[in-house]
């Protein structure tokens, strides 16, 4: 059983925390035991924003937890009644949907109860990656109507900066935070800042990157319910990705790419509207679209490899060798605009590896939704690459791995293949 209890505020040091007890009986997997507590902490001057006397923040981390080792919920006050009913009539079969491993479970509350709130802020998630700007260059820069245009931004210590136990991940937060506030002051947007431990629930976990990641991110904007009435969540797929790649890909390995344009209008309350934003565009379209932003040339931050960060963020923000780098520098080159940003990424490591990219974005494009998408992009733009079999050829010499994968991709059942891919695609370049 998983208890949830005991809801307070706690201010300290300047900063004010939405807190629960929780009471774990399963094993954790990251070694020794969780915590106790739960939480979100926003800065005092904006301890109004979070909703105090609901437990609507600490459902969804937990349910994750329960659906893996099949334990049942308890939570011991009063939840928003339509985030519980879309949760038990929706929610927990798209997640078992999602992943095999999951089963249904009973939650069980005290009540139902919706917090009293007038919130006035449509906000986003603002960490100056691609998905991040393109949102709030479209729901910002050329919305112009009052009751749908961004009026704060929202930057997040949960997890995407490194475990939880390890402190380089406080540094590169704080380091983060710094470019994120400059991006946000040229903006002329207030930029608050959300600290939390619910990733300290998620270490050991395979997939902990990207699999639970995104509960615990939605789970900090619906305890800020007081002051948020709608958010935006910027999408990775385009409508079209999405249906092509993004469902059948994304099993097992990424919820949201999986299911964030219809499981995310079921994460609401009476209050706060979660809503995908960015589907309109292909990820190359996003790219195109910010390159001549003066805040992406100057804020543009997409690199999770963050074992490499902590060295090297204050040379180039992003270490241009990752798949996510490599997403994002090759629509730029097909522009001829690489040097524009050469003060975020080292384009030189990125030019001298081009054409092994390349070699790797012809062989990737037929199961990989954002190499397709480069693939078109980069044709379209008159960008030079290699066939199929000159691919194949330089592959086998230099990355032998790679063309093994290629061969497996050729003779393994689809489902099995992407499985196996995808789950170890964060790494594969």
């Amino acid at each position: 059983m998983i208890d949830v209890s005991n809801l307070r505020t706690v201010s300290e040091n300047g900063w004010t925390k939405l807190l629960a007890d929780i009471s774990v009986d399963i094993p954790n997997e990251g070694g020794g035991s969780f915590p106790n507590n739960i939480w979100v902490g926003v800065k005092d001057e904006n301890a109004h924003m979070l909703a105090e006397s609901v437990y609507n923040a600490f459902i969804l981390v937990p349910l994750y937890l329960g659906m893996t080792y099949k334990t049942d919920i308890h939570i011991h006050g009063c939840v928003s009644k339509i985030l519980y009913r879309n949760i038990n009539n929706y929610l927990q079969q798209i997640l078992c949907n999602f992943s095999d491993e999951l089963s249904r479970i009973n939650i069980t509350v005290d009540g139902f109860k919706d917090e009293e709130a007038d919130p006035k802020i449509i906000g986003t998630g603002f960490s100056c990656g691609v998905d991040s700007l393109s949102s709030v260059y479209n729901r910002y820069v050329l919305d112009d109507d009052p009751e749908y245009r961004i009026n704060g931004l929202f930057f997040y210590s949960s997890g995407v900066h490194g475990h939880y136990d390890d402190e380089r991940s406080l540094q590169l937060f704080t380091k983060r935070y710094d470019s994120v506030q400059s991006a946000a002051n040229k903006l002329g947007l207030p930029l608050y800042v959300i600290d939390t431990n619910l990733h300290a629930f998620t270490l050991g976990h395979e997939w902990y990157g990207s699999r639970v990641q995104y509960l615990g991110y939605y789970s900090c904007i619906l305890a800020l319910e007081r002051g948020i009435k709608m958010y935006y969540i910027p999408s990775a797929y385009g409508y079209g990705g999405f249906m092509e790649y993004g469902f059948k890909a994304a099993k097992e390995i990424d919820f949201s790419e999986f299911a964030e344009f219809y499981a995310l209008p079921l994460i609401r309350t009476k209050n706060i509207e979660l809503v995908p934003e960015g589907g309109q565009f292909d990820r190359s379209e996003k790219v195109e679209q910010i390159a001549d932003w003066e805040i992406a040339c100057e804020h543009l931050d997409v690199c999770n490899t963050v074992d490499e960060l902590y060295d090297t963020y204050d040379i180039h923000h992003n270490c241009s060798h990752c798949g996510k780098c490599i997403r994002v520098l090759q629509p730029l080159e097909a522009m001829g605009k690489l040097d524009d940003f050469a003060g975020l990424f080292d384009v030189d490591r990125y030019r001298r590896e081009s054409w092994m990219n390349k070699c790797l974005l012809v062989l990737d494009k037929d199961i990989d939704g954002f190499a397709m998408d480069n693939y078109r992009f980069c044709k379209a733009h008159g960008m030079k690459l290699p066939s199929v079999f000159s691919a194949l050829l330089y592959v086998v010499f230099r990355k032998p791995k790679k063309f093994i994968r290629y061969m497996m991709q050729k003779f393994l059942p689809e489902t099995t293949f992407l499985r196996i891919f995808h789950k170890h695609r964060s790494s594969a370049r």
